[in-house]
């Protein structure tokens, strides 16, 4: 049992330094557009909740905008001053989370800025293990192992996203060292070009002036 504790807390430490939950507070300047950016392995659930803190200001519209690496709309909360969303992520890459407070009313009839919460959960951070338990009549040592499951298959994704941008990165740089290669050997060839015709010149014209 002492050996299944440590190994159970060895995993939960190990989730929690990969699955970072982000918690944001933030004031928002009306008609100035703020964005965050974080990179998410493929087929990872991420979720979240926002707010706008700041009461009244009826003449401001909140937006939350999400997309993925490709530019695609993931998610957007039409006009509501808070909310909770989740997705699955269809790619790995970078997503990016944009927030707005655009004008409704007269624009500039208040300029004060309002104060925004904003969290994001990701991989097991982001799973509701207490409504898991009940729609699936877990006990807790099942509940524990069903958490210990998916972190290991989080791990695993991380890795292999890792791995995925190692190998990307590497590609990059032989092709790059491929390419300064070449040029360097281009370059080499035209001051070898460029040195014989100099000496053909010199000794042409010491020859025309009859010096050799």
């Amino acid at each position: 049992i002492a050996n299944m504790i440590v190994g159970l807390s060895t995993l939960l430490l190990l989730s929690l330094s990969i699955n970072v939950a982000q918690s944001l507070m933030f004031y928002l300047v009306p008609g100035v557009e703020k964005c965050f950016t974080d990179e998410y392995a493929y087929d990872v659930l991420v979720s979240g909740d926002y707010r706008v803190a700041t009461p009244g200001q009826t003449n401001k519209r909140f937006s939350l905008k999400t997309t993925d690496s490709n530019g695609n709309i993931v998610f957007n909360n039409d006009n509501l001053r808070e909310g909770k969303f989740a997705f699955t992520t269809a790619t790995a890459g970078e997503f990016k989370f944009c927030v707005l407070d655009e004008w409704i009313g007269a624009a500039g009839s208040d300029p004060s800025s309002r104060l925004i919460e904003f969290n994001v959960h990701s991989g097991v951070e982001a799973t509701d293990y207490s409504a898991l338990a009940k729609k699936e009549h877990l006990k807790p040592l099942e509940l524990e192992l069903r958490r210990i499951e998916d972190t290991v298959e989080m791990i695993q994704k991380d890795f292999e996203y890792m791995r995925a941008r190692e190998a990307k990165m590497r590609n990059t740089n032989e092709s790059t060292f491929s390419r300064v290669s070449y040029l360097s050997i281009f370059s080499i060839g035209c001051l070898a070009a460029l040195a014989s015709w100099q000496l053909f010149y010199l000794k042409r014209y010491f020859t025309r002036k009859k010096l050799l």
